[in-house]
């Protein structure tokens, strides 16, 4: 079932004079076959991705098991099913429905699948990339593949990549995958976890396609935290590449105490250098860093506790105190887009822009959307992305249809469109 606002979502909230919001689909859970058996979708920490067609990916924590008898992935009290990765596609004619499709259903392939999908997805000749934090076979998380199928329609093909938590032959392997993944040009992947790794403090890892099609996939750690002693740990986002295919991210508990930012570079030889840039001293500096990070030029962007900062010239500065709920994006003019949990004009989270000023060093924050907690949606937990334009693309994780599931979580969540 689809639902849309026919121009009304943007009464529901509020927003800045030239922005409006329209919610592209409501997850209904059981409720719209989009989620079943007990289950319900929320949407998670990865946000969406583009294909450059139109349509969108995604994944949800929970939802739609569709076999008969789901497995449980469950928090004690509710049968929830173990999550899916869906389709969200454009109408055919403007002001029209958009489609979404559940693409996967985790957690029913013989005990072999991953469950509870958590990551953003990558996307590369339209085959989908991401992680699990869960798995049926180790327990430890997976990194999977979604392949197309050739005629429309028919179900697209899982694959798991990697099960985490074996050892291999430089020690222990991640644990419990965290935060989006990444591709570069010759399709490794890159990606972190926050556990696991030679002392238990997480790992930040790189699957290597093979040589053959259909044989296995090659993991290597390339750094595990806890290694020095003014090391940091436990990271709680992802990694990004620069163009001369350097990793950049961050720890969630640093050397202070408050997390830190950190470089890794290829040798060439086949291993990677740790460099430490920053430890985050406090919330001032934009402490306890959270999702992916983000290049203006020769800086870095981030979000954390104390605020959106920028790191420029070895020094980390916080532009603004919005908490952002995770990782930041740039248009090409310099304007920066991002989400907030909570705050907003309903304290129910927001979509802001901080634009630079004409002062060095000053950003001007636009709320450009506050949801209000009813059929707009409510606490984005995961950033935004551009359209084939200027628009801003997202997901929230309560808020649409309050009844899906259960009251308490107020409602499934939305895919929702700001027009800027």
């Amino acid at each position: 079932m689809i639902l849309a606002c026919f121009g009304l979502c943007a009464t529901a909230g509020s927003a800045a004079a030239d922005s409006t919001e329209t919610v592209l689909h409501r997850f209904a859970g059981r409720q719209g076959g989009d989620g079943a058996f007990g289950g319900y979708e929320s949407p998670t920490y990865g946000g969406l991705v583009a294909d450059g067609l139109g349509n969108f990916y995604g994944t949800t924590l929970y939802g739609d098991n569709d076999t008969g008898n789901p497995t449980r992935c469950d928090d004690g009290n509710q049968p929830f099913a173990c999550g899916t990765a869906f389709e969200l596609s454009p109408p055919s004619a403007p002001g029209a429905l958009w489609t979404e499709t559940i693409i996967y259903s985790f957690g029913h392939s013989n005990r072999t699948d991953g469950t509870l999908p958590t990551g953003g997805l990558a996307i590369r000749d339209g085959v989908l990339y991401g992680s699990t934090m869960d798995s049926q076979r180790v327990g430890y998380g997976t990194i999977f593949q979604l392949t197309p199928p050739l005629r429309p329609g028919d179900p697209w093909t899982q694959t798991i990549l990697h099960n985490f938590g074996r050892p291999h032959g430089t020690g222990p392997d991640g644990t419990v995958p965290n935060g989006s993944v990444v591709m570069d040009a010759a399709g490794n992947i890159y990606g972190t976890t926050q556990d696991g790794g030679d002392y238990g403090y997480g790992t930040v890892w790189e699957l290597s396609p093979p040589s053959r099609p259909g044989n296995a996939w090659k993991e290597q750690i390339l750094y595990s935290f806890g290694t020095a002693s003014d090391d940091g740990h436990t990271p709680r986002g992802g990694v990004i590449l620069d163009d001369s295919g350097n990793l950049y991210g961050t720890t969630y508990v640093g050397a202070r105490g408050y997390g830190d930012l950190y470089e890794l570079s290829p040798s060439g030889t086949g291993t990677w250098t740790h460099k430490l840039l920053y430890s985050f001293t406090g919330l001032s500096d934009g402490g306890q860093p959270v999702g992916s990070l983000a290049f203006n030029g020769p800086d870095i962007y981030g979000a954390g506790a104390g605020g959106v900062f920028q790191f420029s010239a070895g020094v980390s500065t916080v532009i603004n105190p919005i908490q952002a709920s995770a990782g930041v994006i740039f248009d090409t003019a310099g304007n920066l887009y991002g989400t907030a949990f909570t705050q907003g004009g309903f304290n129910l989270g927001s979509v802001f822009e901080l634009s630079p000023s004409g002062t060095p060093g000053t950003w001007t924050l636009t709320t450009l959307y506050s949801f209000a907690g009813g059929l707009d949606g409510a606490n984005p937990q995961s950033g935004v992305v551009f359209g084939q334009g200027a628009d801003l693309f997202g997901l929230t994780n309560a808020g649409g249809i309050s009844d899906c599931v259960a009251p308490v979580y107020g409602g499934c969540g939305v895919v929702f469109q700001i027009v800027n």
